[in-house]
């Protein structure tokens, strides 16, 4: 469980990383627009695990 989750955290940092070079190398508003997407998805409340 403890894994699965670093290994989803990891994945979560790898694409924010990706879209933030993104946005740095070409800065169309389509790639701020999938940033900023992205981010907005990444501050919802995450549902509760089931135990």
């Amino acid at each position: 469980m403890a894994r699965e989750r670093q290994r989803e955290s990891l994945e979560r940092l790898h694409q924010t990383a990706v879209l933030s070079a993104r946005v740095q190398l070409d800065r169309s508003d389509t790639n701020r627009a999938r940033l900023q997407t992205f981010l907005a998805l990444l501050n919802q409340t995450p549902e509760a695990e089931p135990d």
